[in-house]
């Protein structure tokens, strides 16, 4: 339980530093308006900083879906805690965003335009289009996702010196790229805030501006091409072989959920977990023969293994072995991943869903 307080907690820390200076800068009556972006920049990077301190022993320091995936399509995070810290991450992220609003409630009362006001809580572009700021957005975070990668490969690097190079990263992220899209780099800082001003009696607040979510039709290809190139690059350049090789796994997941997605398999419950299970098959059957050549059949899960064991002593062979070892691994852990991604699209408002629906014309901003 504790890591999962810690990811909560650490991501309110976050929302509260990161919106509060928005907030101190921008909204009428605060004693800092008009400070700047600098400031901006550098506080959203202390924002990051100051948690990962404090919660980095307890859980890691992820506070950001984004990277917890990242870490477990990669192998260094366990899957059975991704749902866990995704929601206490969502949920750390909405509770930040709503004491920003009761500690300024008196700056965003004096504050007229809404543009601005929605700008303490989430991210916008500074140019409306949206397959660009979707790759925008995609670029910044495979840098910080990558840079965090790769620092784990420097010898000798202690917990407080990544921390301090984490503030370098999102910092230098935040003065290249951040004018483009608001460098959001997480969907639990944006969306979380997001759902806070859609909720809160902010005065005058305007729309939430849903239109400005990514868009679901171009996740199948985001997502297999992000999973196969993130452990391709990463294996070729840290020598990292087990992510290389699991590059093709990755890949055939992608792609199967993003085509039963495409076929409708995401709009029920029961065609979810259908969806589910046929990503989980796809992994398995991708990473058996992977493991026979490799590693003689073993996942180097606990409990895989243990059934692997089984059937070795069972006289089974070795390929029979591992695909039992793999259904025990991959299956649960998609059937989980899909059931909350499931739920996170039920909960997404109509106006956002029904711009992206498989049969209707795609949105153009202007």
């Amino acid at each position: 339980m504790l890591p999962y307080i810690a990811e909560f907690l650490g991501t309110m820390m976050l929302i509260i530093l990161g919106d509060g200076v928005v907030a101190n800068v921008t909204l009428n009556k605060s004693g800092m308006k008009g400070a700047g972006s600098i400031q901006i920049t550098l506080a959203w990077g202390l924002a990051v900083m100051v948690p990962a301190f404090i919660f980095g022993a307890a859980s890691g320091a992820s506070f950001n879906p984004a990277l917890t995936i990242a870490l477990a399509v990669d192998g260094s995070f366990d899957w059975a805690m991704v749902p866990g810290y995704i929601i206490a991450q969502f949920a750390g992220a909405f509770v930040g965003a709503v004491i920003v609003y009761l500690m300024f409630k008196d700056q965003f009362d004096a504050t007229e335009e809404p543009g601005t006001k929605l700008g303490v809580f989430s991210t916008g572009p500074s140019v409306p289009n949206m397959p660009r700021n979707i790759f925008c957005e995609a670029v910044a975070t495979f840098v910080l996702v990558f840079a965090i990668k790769g620092m784990a490969q420097v010898g000798g690097l202690n917990g407080a010196q990544g921390n301090f190079l984490v503030f370098g990263i999102i910092t230098s992220i935040g003065m290249s790229l951040g004018g483009l899209t608001g460098y959001a780099l997480n969907p639990a800082r944006d969306i979380g805030p997001r759902i806070a001003h859609a909720v809160l009696p902010i005065k005058g607040k305007g729309s939430s501006n849903w239109g400005y979510a990514p868009v679901p039709v171009v996740g199948p290809i985001i997502g297999g091409i992000c999973g196969a190139a993130n452990n391709l690059i990463y294996g070729l350049t840290a020598g990292d072989n087990i992510t290389l090789i699991y590059a093709l796994t990755s890949l055939g997941i992608g792609l199967a959920a993003g085509i039963m997605a495409r076929l409708g398999f995401m709009k029920s419950f029961p065609k979810a977990l259908i969806t589910a299970c046929v990503a989980g098959f796809v992994a398995v059957l991708i990473s058996t023969p992977l493991n026979v050549i490799f590693w003689g059949g073993t996942t180097g899960n606990v409990w895989g293994d243990m059934v692997f064991a089984a059937t070795q002593a069972a006289g089974l062979s070795t390929l029979l072995g591992s695909f039992l070892d793999e259904i025990v691994v991959d299956v649960p852990d998609k059937i989980i991943t899909l059931i909350v991604v499931y739920f996170v699209l039920k909960g997404l408002p109509r106006k956002l869903t029904a711009l992206y629906d498989a049969n209707a014309k795609i949105e153009h901003l202007e």
